[in-house]
């Protein structure tokens, strides 16, 4: 029986492929050469054939270790020839073991197994008590093995081994004696078939066979040369492919006009990829092919850049444009559901102004880019502000309802949260004292009417560090808040 072992110390550090499990069942004829001595009688010697062989192999793995079971038997036919008598005398023979197994896999196709094991078996020897006669020899003891496997991923596989059971302590009936049972066989699957995870072959088998024998009143040896032919059933093993080669990652990072790194960019990688540069500017794209690929980078504010590559390659630098810019701010000036007329319309950052027309439309043409604080103000109405975000070389829109100022209004709260790279953030705006929870719309900006008083603002956002922010307003009043929340680190 067989104990899997290995021949390179890398196969056993490394994991195993799935171990099979395997069936070999062989039939077929043999041949024996017969001597045997006696201490004050003539010897003997015969020769004869069995057709009657038969030879089971089985071995099941758990990964590394495993059992494995080997069975044979057969029943010889023998004839004396020395003397020659001509007397045929028949001869059995079986021998039956069991063994744990360990396996060493230094190739996906091939294998090594060793075998610690136990054995019984018969021999049949001859008695000369006044004539010609048989007894049968019963033994246990130790089996020892090492077999050299080709691994099931082929229409051809096989193994050669060698296994020994040596019996020096007379284990057995009679006792007082001593054994060694020796055999050295190839066996072989070919013209596999499958059928589901099982490989069924037509087995082929030859064996040699050696067991010598030491009793009080003999010697005997006893050679057979065994051939055979059946069935193998084996756990069908996949030959791995080939692995793959790894794929390079690119790498870059994404600078200013001043070479300053810059956070949020966005990175596309063949119009297919995205990703976002961090606060160091830098981006990754894992698993990319080898060749050429485009890479280009956008920030708002900033003229995007697209660069092509070669991967694998170093890191990537993509410095964007200056600024760009100014852009638009366009809009209707209304009072309450008709349009409004000669309103003063102010952008407050750069002091550009213009006045509505005779259908409440206006145009400040050159701001931006970035926030512009817009304002609008007329006679007898009270006067409206807004903040919008101008992108570069883009127009936003704007549109104000202005209210008479005969009539009590309210105050306004208004502002625009964006974070650091300049996005809107998904916040919440909290009036504590009046416990009122505003959500910030998509574009970032939040609006509320309040009455008069002071105010304490808390604005909030997942992810963020909050601000706190207090703000004293009086009716008609607008207050406006720009805020740029930074994550938390």
């Amino acid at each position: 029986m067989m104990l899997v072992c290995g021949v390179s110390l890398a196969a056993w550090a490394g994991a195993p492929p799935p171990a099979p499990t395997r069936l070999w069942i062989t039939g077929g004829v043999a041949g024996r050469q017969y001597q045997q001595e006696f201490v004050a009688q003539p010897p003997v010697n015969l020769t004869g054939f069995s057709p009657t062989t038969l030879h089971l192999s089985g071995a099941h793995f758990f990964n590394r270790f495993g059992v494995d079971v080997e069975g044979r038997g057969e029943l010889f036919f023998a004839k004396q020839t020395v003397p020659a008598t001509g007397l045929s005398v028949p001869l059995p023979a079986f021998d039956l073991s069991a063994a744990a197994a360990v396996r060493f896999v230094p190739l996906s196709w091939l294998t090594f197994e060793g075998q610690v094991g136990w054995a019984v078996g018969e021999r049949s020897v001859i008695t000369q008590d006044g004539a010609l006669g048989t007894a049968h020899l019963f033994f246990t003891g130790p089996s020892l093995g090492l077999v050299a496997g080709l691994a099931p991923t082929r229409a051809v596989s096989g193994q050669l081994y060698v296994r020994a059971v040596p019996v020096v302590f007379g284990l057995g009936t009679p006792t007082n004696f001593r054994l060694l049972s020796l055999s050295v066989g190839a066996q072989a699957s070919l013209g596999a078939l499958h059928l589901g995870d099982a490989q069924l072959g037509v087995a082929v088998s030859v064996e040699y066979a050696a067991t010598g024998m030491v009793t009080n009143a003999s010697w005997a040896n006893q050679n057979a040369l065994r051939l055979g032919v059946g069935l193998s059933v084996q756990q069908w093993m996949e030959e791995p492919p080939p692995p793959k080669p790894a794929l390079p990652s690119l790498k870059g990072r994404v600078l200013s006009s001043t070479d300053q790194p810059v956070e949020g960019a966005v990175v596309v990688l063949d119009d297919t990829e995205r990703t976002r540069s961090d606060a160091s500017g830098a981006f990754t794209f894992a698993g990319v092919a080898r060749g050429k690929h485009r890479v280009s980078a956008s920030k708002e504010g900033a003229s995007p850049v697209s660069l092509e590559v070669t991967t694998p390659s170093s890191a990537v630098v993509l410095t964007l444009g200056a600024p760009t810019g100014p852009g638009r701010v366009a809009g209707v000036v209304r009072a309450g559901a008709t349009v409004l007329a000669g309103a003063e319309v102010l952008a407050v950052e750069t002091q550009q102004r213009a006045k509505s027309g005779a259908d409440g439309t206006y145009l400040l043409p050159r701001v931006g880019p970035g926030p512009v604080t817009v304002q609008v103000k007329a006679e007898g109405f009270t006067s409206a502000e807004e903040v919008v975000q101008v992108a570069p070389g883009g127009e936003a829109a704007v549109d104000f309802t202005l209210t008479p100022s005969t009539v009590a209004v309210r105050a306004t709260l208004r502002g625009l949260i964006r974070d650091t790279s300049g996005e809107p953030v998904k916040a919440t705006v909290r009036v504590v004292e009046l416990k009122l929870k505003l959500q910030v719309k998509a574009d970032g900006r939040f609006t509320a009417d309040v009455p008069s008083g002071k105010y304490t603002l808390v604005i909030e956002a997942r992810g963020f560090v909050a601000q706190t922010k207090t703000v004293e307003v009086s009716g008609g009043d607008q207050a406006i808040f720009h805020a740029v929340l930074e994550r938390v680190r």
